[in-house]
């Protein structure tokens, strides 16, 4: 890790309705997440996972659900652009459901 203060910079992210529409608490945590961002672009306690050459994930995790931001790193100007905000409520479930599916083992005869 280096010693720069990254700049966030919000100017195209999409998704922003997302943040708007969480509870005041979890708006919080996810801002406070984001925040973080500026001294650490690849925080640990955020799973942060490299997609590409500069684009990095991270998840969020607030109450019943999980907020997933992306966004692009540029090391050499010292700036973060936020991306894509979303919540993997949904899609979270319908997984664990069918992931529950697979593990059924239906009784023989």
């Amino acid at each position: 890790m280096d010693n720069k203060n990254y700049e966030i910079r919000r100017d195209y992210v999409e998704g922003q309705e997302v943040l708007l529409a969480l509870l005041e608490t979890d708006r919080a945590k996810v801002e406070s997440a984001l925040a973080v961002l500026a001294n650490d672009p690849w925080p640990r306690q955020f799973s942060a996972k490299q997609l590409g050459e500069n684009v990095v994930k991270i998840t969020v995790p607030v109450e019943d659900d999980e907020i997933v931001v992306l966004y692009d790193v540029d090391v050499y100007e010292s700036t973060i652009d936020l991306i894509t905000i979303k919540r993997r409520g949904p899609f979270k479930k319908a997984s664990d459901w069918l992931t529950g599916l697979v593990k059924f083992e239906p009784k023989g005869k």
